[in-house]
């Protein structure tokens, strides 16, 4: 199960902690908790819901715990060093964006890192966050607005 669904429970960890090593250990510390439970969650309607609320719940955690800190890569510094290089852009990019969603508070975090890396609809998002549809429905637009504020409006088109 966790092989099929490796990289839509990575990315949404990701967009979720922001950090790597953040969502690293929420991910982790989220799938030991549901092959704890696995013979109740896999009879359950919905075992890819519960286990992103379990890291939401997870990295919710950990940031109220102090545990989460900044790491550089060396690699990353020195890719820094050479702007107008690929390598260096994406970088840059990338770290812009992880700036940007540490903006957002844990439910808009949430519901966009569920909307735009999961695919889930507002109703999907809704029943996996355990929060109203209306709450959600609120959670992305501000949570895109906030985003769009520190990143600068691309131009570029909307996806809902």
């Amino acid at each position: 199960w966790v092989e099929s669904h490796w990289v839509r429970l990575r990315a949404v960890a990701r967009v979720v902690c922001g950090a790597v090593d953040l969502a690293e250990e929420s991910l982790q510390d989220a799938l030991i908790e549901v092959y704890s439970r696995w013979e109740k969650v896999s009879t359950g309607s919905n075992p890819f819901g519960y286990t992103v609320r379990v890291i939401v719940t997870k990295a919710a955690t950990r940031r109220r715990s102090g545990w989460m800190r900044r790491v550089v890569l060396v690699d990353d510094v020195r890719a820094l060093e050479r702007p107008g290089r690929p390598e260096a852009d994406a970088l840059v990019d990338h770290l812009d964006v992880t700036r940007a969603l540490e903006h957002l508070n844990p439910h808009q975090r949430a519901a966009i890192a569920l909307h735009y890396f999961a695919d889930a609809s507002v109703a999907e998002i809704s029943e996996l966050l355990d929060r109203p549809q209306g709450s959600v429905t609120s959670d992305l637009p501000r949570g895109r607005s906030i985003l769009r504020d520190h990143l600068g409006d691309t131009g570029g088109e909307q996806h809902d």
